[in-house]
């Protein structure tokens, strides 16, 4: 879910940059800066936290503030609101990133980690077909439309996960 609905959010950067912003390829660069920062203050953050208990809970919260951010961004008309949230989306983003990652390293016995990480490059293979149905959903209706769409349904999944799945919360 959050490869296919949050990570193609990148996707309609451009977009958003070009046709609601009218900030241009110079304008694009700053957006796509801010993208990079917040995926590295992620990092950053994940890195000073430390150990953290209750990682399922932890994952289900980020997803749905991923969600969230997708939702703040679809609104966004101003520079420095996308920046803010394209910043946040993206902290959001790395730090699910690690939590998807640990998980499943713990999730399992040591001679198994190979195979779930495996696991975890096919979930990350869905990716292009996200940015397919988000570019298709914005030309379709708009790249706010797509936004808010995408960011609803990655809320509610986790969300579904979270409430569905007692051992994720167990984690």
């Amino acid at each position: 879910g959050a490869e296919f609905l949050g990570f193609s959010h990148q996707v309609l950067l451009p977009v958003l940059a070009k046709d609601v912003l009218h900030i241009g390829a110079a304008g694009l660069g700053i957006v796509t800066a801010f993208r990079f920062l917040g995926g590295a203050f992620g990092v950053l953050v994940t890195a000073v936290l430390g150990e953290v208990r209750r990682r399922g809970v932890a994952l289900v919260v980020v997803l749905v503030c991923f969600g969230a951010g997708e939702v703040l961004l679809s609104q966004a008309g101003a520079l420095w609101a996308v920046l803010l949230f394209v910043t946040f989306i993206n902290v959001m983003a790395s730090v699910t990133d690690i939590l998807h990652q640990s998980l499943l390293q713990l999730s399992v016995p040591n001679q198994q980690r190979g195979r779930a990480m495996g696991s975890w490059l096919v979930g990350t293979g869905v990716g292009p077909l996200g940015h397919i149905q988000i570019g298709f959903l914005s030309g379709a209706a708009t790249p706010g439309v797509a936004l808010l769409t995408n960011g609803i349904t990655l809320a509610v999944l986790a969300l579904a996960a979270g409430l569905g799945v007692p051992r994720l919360r167990r984690l």
